[in-house]
């Protein structure tokens, strides 16, 4: 069987950064509960699943990615990632600048981003997230 991630990064509370990219590893967001430090997720093209407000004590988060992305539909179905949850889940990392939950089921509107001041690059791509593209008018860094 593949690793899982509650098993790799047990008794690893003050993690900064965790790149999985492309990995075969499993498991469920609410692996990460305790993991209050974590400043930079890429989960994207994994086998983890979850719900996104598993993420509510990573305060410190400035690089969010669980988009998945993959032409090949074989490897579509064999790795499938299901991210589900609302947007208003990551307004309390105010720190974030790259906030990417592309192809997920995330639900929300965009108003949820307003604290998010640092944003610099957004993608909600095949999401259901709805809301006006004017609420992103004040963020004066965002790509």
């Amino acid at each position: 069987s593949w690793p899982s991630l509650s098993s790799s990064i047990r008794g690893l509370p003050d993690l900064l950064t965790l790149h999985l990219r492309s990995s075969w590893i499993t498991g469920d967001l609410n692996a990460l509960n305790n993991c209050s430090k974590l400043q930079d997720l890429n989960l994207k093209k994994t086998s983890i699943g979850g719900d996104l407000r598993s993420l509510k004590h990573c305060t410190q988060l400035q690089h969010l990615e669980l988009g998945r992305k993959t032409t090949n539909t074989r490897k579509k179905s064999r790795r499938r990632m299901i991210i589900k949850g609302d947007l208003s889940s990551v307004s309390s990392c105010s720190s974030l600048k790259v906030l990417n939950l592309a192809d997920t089921r995330i639900k929300g509107d965009l108003s949820s981003l307003t604290k998010l001041k640092e944003l610099e690059h957004l993608n909600l791509e095949k999401t259901p997230i709805g809301g006006h593209l004017k609420t992103l008018s004040n963020f004066t860094n965002i790509e």
